[in-house]
């Protein structure tokens, strides 16, 4: 009798040992986004920011990061000393400068020293590579002050951008002396068309930026910054378009295209820079809206012409000031769920305290059938 008694006590302990498990698994998996979206994974999350990563069996990974500006991300942009200002030789009558250039490695450590939630830094504009302080061939804007009009005005024409930067929204418009000196985006960032020839059929590092209007607001909300150690440009855009990128710009790549997110190197080069860009996510209890990005399909990237078939048509967008409340749709593509403030990593533990109560509610459910079970033992007694 004693045997059968703690036979059955043993087997009510492994039951509930193993819904412990179970629930203490579920609680563990990184379902709110690391589920296989397209060939892209997510690598790593934080409030208003998702970095995706597409392996290749032979190759360089490539990397997506999806920045929500209107949930409190920010995207700054960076630069070395300014040894000669070279007052009224840029190409619109402003400044043309000669830079330092230093690793990323270093604008990484000056970034997360100034920004709690430091996420990533990239590499930025393209430079002068034949001289040493640098210059930079398109204008780059900071705080509000032009730093450099540039010097490259004779250098593809009609083929030059510039991304402008607010508090919660961007945009990426064609550069020009009026457009750089009209506008009131505190920041600016240029660059070149996806068209642009960067020995664009060859499969190099590449850096590009994209916008989209994810919340149909008529304001570009989220930027889409991709980057790897071998890609064709044209491989650039797609990958863009298909995280829901409107339009693209080509930022510096070659060696010049490097990655460091969280303290991570992902994309390795020894070459320095005159100028990065350094991305950071937004305050731990900023709203987060369902709103999340992600390729638009499973399995190979659309093709151009797919998407133009497509695409929705949006809201013309303007440059007016961002209302203080945005209401955005819901977005769920391909089952992707809200973004925590948490960070994520794909294989790492993530337990939410909702998950946590799953445990007393599933032994409070248990709770009858451990009753009859004792009942019996008692009777048998």
């Amino acid at each position: 009798m004693i045997i059968v008694v703690v036979k059955k006590i043993l087997l009510i302990g492994v039951v509930l040992i193993g819904f412990f498990l179970l629930t203490l698994k579920q609680a563990n998996a990184v379902t709110p986004t690391a589920e296989n979206t397209g060939k892209f994974f997510l690598k790593l999350a934080d409030t208003g920011i998702q970095l995706f990563v597409k392996e290749y069996k032979k190759g360089n990974p490539d990397f997506v990061q999806v920045i929500r500006l209107d949930q409190g991300a920010v995207i700054e942009p960076m630069m070395g000393d300014i040894v000669d200002n070279r007052v009224g030789e840029g190409v619109y009558g402003g400044n043309d400068p000669r830079f330092t250039s230093k690793p990323l490695s270093v604008y990484w450590e000056d970034f997360a020293a100034t920004h709690e939630n430091a996420f990533c830094v990239i590499n930025g504009e393209f430079f002068f590579m034949k001289e040493y302080p640098t210059r930079l061939p398109f204008p780059l804007k900071k705080d509000g002050v032009i730093i450099t009009d540039g010097y490259g005005i004779k250098d593809f024409i009609g083929q030059k951008l510039m991304l402008e930067l607010w508090d919660g929204y961007a945009d990426i418009t064609e550069l020009s002396r009026e457009a750089l000196y009209s506008t009131n985006a505190p920041d600016i960032i240029s660059g070149l068309t996806e068209h642009a020839n960067k020995a664009a059929d060859k499969f190099v590092g590449r850096t590009f930026i994209g916008v989209d209007d994810q919340d149909g607001n008529g304001q570009y909300e989220t930027l889409l910054i991709f980057s790897t150690k071998s890609a064709r440009q044209k491989d650039a855009a797609d990958a863009l378009r298909s995280f829901g990128a409107d339009k693209v710009m080509m930022l510096d790549g070659g060696e010049s295209a490097q990655l460091i997110c969280k303290g991570e190197t992902l994309i390795e080069s020894e070459r320095l820079l005159p100028q990065a860009i350094g991305i950071a996510a937004g305050a731990s209890f900023a709203f987060i809206t369902t709103g999340t990005a992600a390729p638009t399909q499973q399995g190979e990237i659309q093709t151009t012409t797919e998407i133009a078939a497509n695409k929705t048509p949006k809201v013309k967008k303007t440059k007016t000031a961002l209302t203080n409340v945005i209401t955005p749709k819901t977005i769920d593509i391909q089952g992707m769920q809200t973004i925590t403030s948490t960070p994520l990593s794909a294989g790492s533990g993530y337990v939410r305290p909702s998950d946590i109560l799953l445990i007393p509610i599933t032994l409070i459910l248990l709770a009858p059938v451990i009753f009859i079970v004792i009942k019996r033992i008692r009777a048998e007694k």
